[in-house]
Formats: structure tokens, C-alpha cells, sequence
């Protein structure tokens, strides 16, 4: 009662936070995730088999993504931020249908045998590397914004360069922008947002559709929603250095996914463009209500 009645209450030493509106939020991302849950465990194929590590990567996915809205400062995001992400390669290792092998060799064997094709490998190539140097860039911005400023937290952040302003300390527009510049290309990779969505398309083809369809609603969804609150809310202050990188990216990204879309010959290739085309106007709605 005393965290849906209160405003703002902070935890665990001032790395986590709760208030009202992140607790509805969490509750919206919980009662999705377990809808998606129960309509794959209840999809009805007689051929595929789901094994219990891929129901166990989705439960720990539905116990750590609502733990990124909590976050209240900069570096317990990225460690909750890294922990989804090697969930997300978990559940794309272990996503891969397993078919009886009684269709295929003998009709009296009752184990199972799965296929590992070259897309299957493709997509933990791509999406190991896009996960590490994703990981790199935001380590990168997070260090030298803790030794810039002292700490990590979103408010503390904000009250300090919005003092700067006033008093010009440290006020250098292309050292804020380069020290910028590397957070957003990392949280831009783990979006899969244009043009750094190349790796996306191979993730997709090397997953089932299934996958396809949690990636793209409950991990998308949480992950972008999560984004969009660090720029209205988390470092509104720092307006003036990330929205030339965010103007650039779109404006590149528009160009370079309308001549590539139209190079679309398979289905799970589709799905992909279609999430790089829906992210990128999100980011231009985005765009301009900021502006």
C-alpha cells in the first residue's frame, strides 16, 4: 500500500527507484509478458517441441526487464541492461525447434534431434558481437561520465549540468557531445535502429517465428518505452547535445532503410524491416514532440 500510495520512494542505496507511474508500467510489461508466455506454451504443433531452457530463459526475461524501469542511476541500468541482453542471446540459443526424430529415421525412437543450418549461426555471430560492442560503447560514456560528474544517478546528473549552464565550468559542447555520442550509438545498436540495423536482419532469419514474435512485442516494447523515458525524463538537461546525434541517425536512417526495403525477398527479412521501419517512426514522433 505504502508504494501505490506514495510518490517517489528510493532503495537499495539509491540504485533503485519506484513511484507510481514506473509501477504501472511494470505491471502493464508483467501482464504482457505472461499473455505471450501462455500463448506459446499453448501454440498447438504436434511436430515442435519446446524444451524447458527456453521457458526458463522467457521466465528470468519477464523477472529482469521490469528491474530497467526501476533503475536509478546510470550504471545500475547498464548492469540490468547487459543482464536481459544475455538472456536474450540465451533465448535465441535455445529457441531452435526440436523435431522428432521418428519423421525423419526410425519410427520406433522417441528422442529428438534439432537442425543447426547456416542462419542459426549467423544469428549468434551477429548477435554476440552486436551485444559486445554495444556493451564497449556504453561502458565507454558510463566511465567517463562517473569521472566527469562524480556519480551515475539520473537527478544528480541533471541538477549538475543544468548548474553548469549558469556557470560554465566545464561547459564544452563537442567534449559533451563526443562523451554522448557512444551511449546513444550503444543503446542505438541494442534497438537494432537504422542505419546500425544490419545485424538484425541475420538475427531474424536465424530464429524461429515464435521468437520472432516475443522479440519484437515484449523486448522491443520494454526496451524502447525504457528509451523514451530517458529522454523525456532520466536527462532532459542534456537536450542540446543528443538531439543532434538523434536528428542525424534519423535522418541517415530514413534514406538508408527506404533503399533497402525494397530488397525484401523472404518473410522473416520482412518482419525485421517492418521493426527497423516502426522504430524509426517512433523516433521521429519522438523527435518532434521533443522539439
Amino acid at each position: 500500500m505504502f508504494l501505490f500510495r506514495s510518490d517517489f520512494t528510493i532503495f537499495w542505496f539509491n540504485h533503485l527507484r519506484v513511484n507510481n507511474f514506473i509501477l504501472n508500467i511494470i505491471i502493464i510489461i508483467i501482464f504482457l509478458s505472461l499473455l505471450l508466455n501462455f500463448f506459446v506454451k499453448f501454440l498447438k504443433n504436434s511436430n515442435i517441441n519446446y524444451n524447458v531452457d527456453y521457458f526458463s530463459s522467457i521466465f528470468n526475461l519477464i523477472i529482469f526487464i521490469p528491474i530497467m524501469f526501476l533503475s536509478n542511476t546510470l550504471y545500475t541500468f547498464l548492469f540490468v541492461l547487459e543482464l536481459n541482453s544475455l538472456l536474450i542471446l540465451y533465448k535465441f540459443s535455445v529457441s531452435r525447434s526440436w523435431f522428432p526424430k521418428n519423421n525423419y529415421f526410425n519410427k520406433n525412437s522417441n528422442t529428438f534431434d534439432r537442425f543447426l543450418p547456416r542462419s542459426y549461426l549467423n544469428m549468434m555471430f551477429f548477435q554476440y558481437w552486436a551485444n559486445f560492442f554495444s556493451s564497449m560503447l556504453l561502458m565507454f560514456s558510463i566511465f567517463n561520465i562517473i569521472y566527469l560528474f562524480g556519480s551515475s544517478e539520473w537527478s544528480f546528473l541533471n541538477f549538475i549540468n543544468y548548474s553548469n549552464h549558469y556557470n560554465l565550468y566545464f561547459y564544452k559542447t563537442f567534449y559533451m557531445l563526443f562523451l554522448w555520442l557512444p551511449f546513444f550509438i550503444g543503446l542505438f545498436f541494442k534497438i537494432g535502429f537504422t542505419p546500425l540495423h544490419l545485424f538484425k536482419i541475420e538475427v531474424y532469419k536465424g530464429i524461429p517465428f515464435i521468437s520472432i514474435f516475443f522479440y519484437t512485442t515484449l523486448y522491443f516494447l520494454s526496451f524502447f518505452l525504457f528509451f523514451v523515458l530517458i529522454i523525456f525524463y532520466n536527462i532532459n538537461t542534456f537536450k542540446i547535445y543528443w538531439n543532434i546525434v538523434l536528428m542525424t541517425f534519423i535522418i541517415s536512417g530514413l534514406f538508408y532503410s527506404v533503399i533497402l526495403l525494397f530488397d525484401v525477398n523472404l518473410i522473416k527479412s520482412f518482419f525485421a524491416y517492418s521493426t527497423v521501419v516502426n522504430v524509426l517512426t517512433f523516433m521521429v514522433i519522438l523527435y518532434m514532440s521533443i522539439n
